[in-house]
């Protein structure tokens, strides 16, 4: 391989799994390196000034930097936002509050299940999220301003939900309540989902290492609010829970107006040219929003046990 991509080996011999927690082998290393220069992903390690690491926290450590360095820290700051206080924990709040909310209002079964369906329908419309901020950036920014206007009805979703005692006749209604984070956490995710994917693109050798920040950030998030919700809902009424929702809901607001999104100002207030170079894939974005919205709102309106099934079979 040429110089900048040459990558030092233990020996000459048969391929044999490396033990990089062995210092030995990163001593090894060093001495085989001298005089070479080696790729990013192995760091310091010709110069000898990187050893191996040692402890959980020297690891981390070492993570962390070079993250740091690829991506900056305002990037990791705002994955940290998205993926460990919006879907990580505002997520949960949804899955597992909605249950012990509509239970108490005598909302079960048949009808719970179709409210439940209505709640997720967000999730089945991401490829038109992501398509319609393509196509029609917000204040010059492709993404940045749509996850503003996302979050702000999220954390009005929530807010409505704890201070309005909402009661059997209105299940409709805080079905939809429901549905405003749901939208929210859903378009966020794909939008951060595909700036990062870009980011990782341009930087290949520790691209692998970023979707491993932020899936350590949706767990963290997952865990706090899955310790949580269990016990609050066995001790209280169940939609003060999302009293707790409403600020990881906002969070995101505060690292958006900071511009910790990273992308470039576009001049262009409507572009369709990307909407015309992947037609296809438009269409049938659009049609399945089409068909998610359709099923949302025919559980919605009826509970009519000849409508269902003749819908369910039409479609």
């Amino acid at each position: 391989m040429e110089d900048g991509s040459r990558t030092p080996v233990l020996d000459s011999g048969p391929a044999t799994p490396i033990n990089y927690n062995n210092p030995s082998v990163w001593s090894t290393l060093r001495r085989r390196c001298t005089g070479i220069s080696c790729p990013p992903a192995l760091g310091k390690c010709c110069t000898g000034a990187a050893a191996a690491p040692r402890t959980v926290a020297q690891s981390c450590s070492t993570f962390y930097k070079v993250l740091a360095e690829n991506f900056g820290v305002r990037m990791l700051v705002f994955i940290v936002s998205i993926y460990c206080g919006l879907k990580g924990v505002c997520n949960q709040y949804i899955s597992l509050g909605m249950f012990p909310y509509f239970h108490e209002r005598g909302v079960v079964g048949a009808r719970y299940q179709q409210l439940s369906i209505v709640v997720w329908t967000p999730w089945s419309l991401k490829a038109i999220m992501g398509a319609m901020s393509d196509a029609f950036p917000l204040g010059g920014y492709a993404k940045r301003y749509w996850m503003v206007l996302y979050t702000i009805l999220g954390t009005l979703g929530f807010a409505c939900l704890a201070f309005f005692d909402l009661g059997k006749d209105w299940a409709s209604l805080a079905a939809l309540l429901f549905l405003l984070p749901s939208m929210q956490v859903a378009a966020c995710d794909i939008l951060l989902e595909g700036k990062y994917a870009e980011l990782m693109v341009t930087k290949s050798a520790t691209g692998a290492s970023l979707v491993t920040h932020v899936w350590l950030c949706f767990y963290i998030g997952h865990l706090i609010a899955t310790s949580n919700i269990g016990p609050l809902a066995d001790h209280v009424e169940a939609r003060y829970i999302f009293y707790i929702a409403v600020p990881f809901a906002v969070q995101p607001l505060v690292f958006l107006l900071k511009g910790y999104m990273p992308e470039p100002r576009v001049k262009a207030v409507c572009n369709l040219e990307s909407a015309k170079a992947n037609r296809r894939v438009f269409i049938v974005a659009f049609a399945m929003g089409a068909l998610a919205v359709s099923t949302s709102l025919v559980n919605l309106l009826t509970t009519d046990p000849v409508i269902l099934p003749m819908y369910s079979a039409l479609i």
